[in-house]
């Protein structure tokens, strides 16, 4: 059983690393933050692969795997400065409390029948879903249709590991922004520790959901507005809005 977790775990993390490949062919930022501009374009340009393999019907673990293997191809060109080790410590401990969640089997309601539920049915289907009998499959799917590669694996708790490896990111990214913008790590890491300290924050870590992906998309959104980079702006508000249209609120800010 618990090498089945650690696989969960490890196919989670190739995922990710798969998909800041991705982001490389298109961010080609090398500033302190280019990791997380790398990774929401991997995020959007995943979204968008299996949006045009589902409506080709061709969501199948051999198509989703070649994206994999080609987003590899895109780490050639990375420039990616690594974030400092306190704010990754930080964020780890921050995240460790849900770890047994994110690793265990998809126990939360919205994860088993939305996120989970609806990634297990398009990748039955092997393509999109519609009409009155599947309305959630009308909605913004990029964080579904990723979860339905994942899904495909055999392996449900890669899902949930998943999105803790993103809620790590999430917190990493926070405490870096306060050093970046703010000029104070310290104001970071207390960013951050009140993000870990909440109890919704911490339920929601361990759990394949959609907020904290929005926020670490919107937060790379408003990291790019405010070095006046249009295109990553551009890139990451796509993305947030492909996972979740209630972005576009703090997105207006």
């Amino acid at each position: 059983m618990g090498l089945v977790l650690v696989i969960g775990m490890g196919i989670a993390l190739g995922t990710v690393v798969a998909m800041m490949g991705a982001g490389c062919w298109v961010s080609r930022d090398e500033g302190p933050t280019a990791w997380a501009h790398a990774l929401v374009a991997g995020l959007l340009i995943w979204g968008l692969a299996g949006l045009v393999l589902g409506i080709m019907d061709q969501l199948t673990p051999v198509a989703l795997l070649t994206v994999a293997g080609i987003s590899l191809l895109g780490w050639h060109r990375a420039r990616l400065a690594p974030p400092r080790w306190v704010a990754l410590v930080a964020a780890l401990l921050l995240a460790a409390p849900a770890l047994l969640d994110a690793t265990g089997n998809l126990t939360g309601v919205d994860e088993l029948y939305l996120h989970g539920g609806l990634s297990q049915q398009l990748a039955m289907r092997e393509g999109l879903l519609g009409g009155v009998l599947h309305p959630n499959g009308g909605r913004p799917l990029t964080l579904q249709l990723i979860y339905t590669g994942l899904w495909s694996t055999g392996h449900a708790s890669s899902l949930s590991s998943f999105h803790w490896i993103l809620a790590v990111a999430l917190l990493v990214f926070v405490i870096q922004l306060g050093r970046v913008h703010l000029g104070s790590s310290s104001a970071g890491l207390i960013a951050a520790a009140i993000l870990g300290a909440s109890t919704t924050i911490q339920e929601s870590i361990g759990q394949a959901a959609s907020d904290l992906p929005t926020a670490f998309t919107v937060l790379a959104a408003m990291d790019a507005s405010i070095r006046r980079n249009t295109r990553l702006g551009t890139l990451s508000a796509a993305a947030a809005l492909s996972i979740k249209y209630t972005a576009a609120a703090p997105l207006l800010g």
